[in-house]
Protein backbone atom coordinates (compact mmCIF):
# COMPACT_ATOMS: atom_id res chain seq x y z
CA UNK A 1 0.00 0.00 0.00
CA UNK A 2 2.67 2.42 0.69
CA UNK A 3 4.18 1.51 -2.61
CA UNK A 4 0.98 2.38 -4.29
CA UNK A 5 0.82 6.32 -2.16
CA UNK A 6 4.24 6.84 -2.99
CA UNK A 7 3.68 6.00 -7.10
CA UNK A 8 0.78 8.08 -6.67
CA UNK A 9 2.37 10.44 -5.11
CA UNK A 10 5.34 10.65 -7.97
CA UNK A 11 2.94 10.67 -10.46
CA UNK A 12 1.11 13.48 -9.65
CA UNK A 13 4.28 15.54 -9.02
CA UNK A 14 5.23 14.46 -12.36
CA UNK A 15 1.93 15.06 -13.83
CA UNK A 16 2.58 18.82 -13.04
CA UNK A 17 5.40 19.12 -14.28
CA UNK A 18 4.48 18.01 -17.31
CA UNK A 19 0.78 19.48 -17.67
CA UNK A 20 3.06 22.67 -17.68
CA UNK A 21 5.08 21.78 -20.60
CA UNK A 22 1.19 20.87 -22.51
CA UNK A 23 0.24 21.97 -25.77
CA UNK A 24 -3.58 23.10 -25.62
CA UNK A 25 -6.16 23.12 -28.30
CA UNK A 26 -8.95 25.23 -29.11
CA UNK A 27 -11.39 23.17 -27.32
CA UNK A 28 -9.58 22.78 -24.24
CA UNK A 29 -7.81 19.24 -24.63
CA UNK A 30 -4.18 19.16 -23.47
CA UNK A 31 -1.63 16.59 -24.66
CA UNK A 32 2.02 16.49 -24.35
CA UNK A 33 4.40 14.96 -27.08
CA UNK A 34 6.70 12.23 -25.39
CA UNK A 35 8.29 11.07 -28.53
CA UNK A 36 9.04 13.75 -32.40
CA UNK A 37 10.92 12.19 -34.53
CA UNK A 38 12.49 13.66 -37.87
CA UNK A 39 11.66 10.45 -39.65
CA UNK A 40 8.91 9.34 -42.50
CA UNK A 41 5.68 11.33 -41.99
CA UNK A 42 2.28 9.66 -41.65
CA UNK A 43 0.21 9.31 -44.22
CA UNK A 44 -3.28 11.07 -43.22
CA UNK A 45 -5.00 8.73 -45.26
CA UNK A 46 -3.67 5.78 -43.02
CA UNK A 47 -4.60 4.43 -39.77
CA UNK A 48 -1.96 4.44 -37.44
CA UNK A 49 -1.75 2.44 -33.91
CA UNK A 50 -1.00 3.97 -30.48
CA UNK A 51 -0.71 3.98 -27.08
CA UNK A 52 -2.62 5.99 -24.74
CA UNK A 53 -3.03 7.45 -21.26
CA UNK A 54 -5.57 9.58 -20.03
CA UNK A 55 -5.38 11.26 -16.86
CA UNK A 56 -7.46 13.41 -14.60
CA UNK A 57 -6.72 17.22 -13.62
CA UNK A 58 -5.12 15.97 -10.04
CA UNK A 59 -3.16 13.14 -12.13
CA UNK A 60 -4.86 10.10 -11.28
CA UNK A 61 -4.91 7.34 -14.08
CA UNK A 62 -8.47 7.51 -15.95
CA UNK A 63 -8.18 4.65 -18.48
CA UNK A 64 -4.56 3.79 -20.82
CA UNK A 65 -3.69 1.27 -23.28
CA UNK A 66 -0.81 0.16 -21.42
CA UNK A 67 -0.55 -3.09 -19.19
CA UNK A 68 2.61 -1.64 -17.36
CA UNK A 69 0.83 1.95 -16.43
CA UNK A 70 -2.64 0.57 -15.35
CA UNK A 71 -0.24 -1.87 -13.03
CA UNK A 72 1.34 0.79 -11.45
CA UNK A 73 -1.59 2.73 -11.06
CA UNK A 74 -3.13 -0.73 -9.27
CA UNK A 75 -5.83 -0.36 -11.40
CA UNK A 76 -5.97 -3.02 -13.83
CA UNK A 77 -9.19 -3.98 -15.34
CA UNK A 78 -9.22 -8.19 -15.29
CA UNK A 79 -11.70 -8.34 -17.86
CA UNK A 80 -9.68 -5.91 -20.17
CA UNK A 81 -6.58 -7.63 -19.68
CA UNK A 82 -8.26 -11.53 -20.02
CA UNK A 83 -9.19 -10.08 -23.31
CA UNK A 84 -6.20 -8.96 -24.17
CA UNK A 85 -7.45 -4.91 -24.39
CA UNK A 86 -4.32 -3.30 -23.15
CA UNK A 87 -3.20 -2.75 -26.95
CA UNK A 88 -2.59 0.40 -28.88
CA UNK A 89 -5.70 1.59 -30.04
CA UNK A 90 -5.79 2.60 -34.29
CA UNK A 91 -6.61 6.01 -35.28
CA UNK A 92 -6.46 8.20 -38.12
CA UNK A 93 -4.12 11.34 -37.77
CA UNK A 94 -5.82 13.72 -40.51
CA UNK A 95 -6.20 17.21 -40.20
CA UNK A 96 -10.11 16.49 -40.03
CA UNK A 97 -9.99 13.18 -37.65
CA UNK A 98 -10.79 12.69 -34.57
CA UNK A 99 -9.43 10.41 -31.77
Amino acid sequence: MILLENTKLGKKKEHETKKSMAISTSSGLQYIKTFESNGLKVDPNKAIMTHYAVYFEDGSLLDTSMLEVAELYDIVNTNKKNTNGYTPLECRVGPDDAL
